[in-house]
């Protein structure tokens, strides 16, 4: 109760904003949501004491360009103190200093907690993901060259941690797929890295809308874990959580890729990269939670949390290959490589083909050997030679071609 008076009181000299605060969720930081007189809504965020004032500093502005390059975009607002700064350093009621900072409320609450996640949301999700990626594409901050667990660039760590997973299934499903990350390094590498999100996570993800109205996006926060990778990191971390526990997984990670290409057009090699990246998300979420519940086995919250990751990775049966053709088509890319050049081939040579059939078939009578408008066969369980001979036999005139109504010649 002491720090919250600490903090309305700060809040109030500093910002000039009369609020009431309440405490909210928060890892390391304190968190505040401030109700104004006028309705308004403020997220205050005070960071840890010693927090680095690097850290902060490129959320702020990472925000603040977000803003800039795409003003249509939902995102969280900073808001300036009344002497013009971003961001402040304030004594708390320890007289410890402490970073502090403002965002407007963003209307809504975290993705996580909605039901059902329809394709439509999901796809949403994607252009908001995109379009924040698209923003970040020119960002510059000396603090997105970080050497932290969650960048999957440098997810390798986890090579000498795997044995900590003492399941023999679970450890050798975590082998694999750590393997097919490996064997697709060198070319993640070669793509270009920028600014990206890096965790918008289901928690990360607010949405507006109740029951009676269209859901819709109304923003992504907290950037902590941003650095400098390729994007398709950026969606393949954002679809290990949508795809968790969802009904139709497949189609939820479609209808996401979908929506980011859209806002922010990928290439067929960043989309091929997303279901290894997205498992790859997934096994490092699983290695660092068992290492975290060996250190705190006390805390049930460890086991838990990976319990989603475990039952997809388990559970899961999604062909690789075919769900990457899947992804492409959502795109709008070539399903195969090649293939746009060989229909350019085809359209190209239209009507210079040989004719395979001998005769012209757009004129050619249609025949329906429906059941309900046909006699074949007189037995369904079974079709003599003799039979199947004469299928459709009504419809010939002189030997001639007919057509069937599902294009059977």
């Amino acid at each position: 109760m002491r720090d919250i008076q600490h903090w309305q009181a700060a809040f109030q000299h500093h910002w000039g904003i009369s609020a009431e605060l309440s405490p909210l969720d928060g890892e390391y930081d304190l968190n505040f949501l401030a109700k104004a007189e006028d309705g308004k809504g403020y997220i205050l965020k005070v960071m840890r004491a010693g927090c680095e004032p690097w850290l902060v500093d490129m959320q702020v502005k990472a925000f603040q360009h977000i803003t800039a390059k795409q003003p249509h975009l939902p995102c969280p607002e900073v808001i300036r103190a009344a002497e013009g700064a971003s961001l402040v350093t304030l004594r708390d009621e320890t007289g410890a200093d402490r970073l502090v900072w403002v965002l407007r409320q963003l209307p809504g609450r975290c993705y996580a907690h909605l039901a059902p996640k329809k394709e439509a949301l999901i796809r949403e999700v994607g252009q908001v993901l995109g379009g924040s990626a698209l923003a970040l594409a020119d960002f510059e901050h000396d603090g997105l060259v970080r050497d932290f667990k969650w960048d999957l660039m440098r997810a390798d760590w986890i090579e000498d941690q795997i044995a900590c997973i003492t399941n023999p299934a679970r450890r050798q499903i975590v082998e694999a797929v750590y393997a097919q990350f490996t064997a697709l390094k060198p070319a993640l590498e070669d793509l270009p890295h920028q600014a990206i999100h890096n965790d918008a996570n289901d928690y990360n993800i607010m949405v507006k809308g109740e029951l009676n109205t269209a859901r819709r996006v109304s923003g992504l926060i907290d950037l902590g874990d941003m650095c400098a990778a390729p994007r398709t990191c950026d969606l393949a971390i954002a679809a290990a959580y949508i795809v968790l526990d969802h009904p139709q997984p497949e189609a939820a990670l479609a209808a996401l890729v979908e929506g980011y290409h859209h806002a922010y057009p990928l290439t067929t090699t960043e989309v091929d990269m997303i279901w290894p990246l997205l498992r790859m998300r997934l096994a490092v979420s699983v290695v660092n939670s068992t290492l975290m519940a060996a250190e705190n086995p006390d805390d049930p919250y460890v086991t838990i949390s990976q319990a989603p990751a475990w039952r997809f990775l388990e559970g899961c049966d999604i062909h690789g290959g075919l769900l990457t053709a899947r992804l492409r088509a959502a795109c709008g890319l070539p399903v195969v490589d090649g293939a746009d050049r060989v229909a350019a081939w085809l359209e190209s040579e239209r009507g210079n083909f040989a004719p395979l059939i001998g005769c012209d078939l757009s004129d050619a009578p249609l025949g329906s050997l429906s059941v309900e408008e046909s006699t074949w066969p007189q037995n369904p369980f079974h079709m003599p030679l003799e039979e199947a001979a004469r299928v459709g036999e009504e419809f010939e005139h002189q030997g001639c071609m007919w057509l069937g109504y599902y294009h059977e010649l």
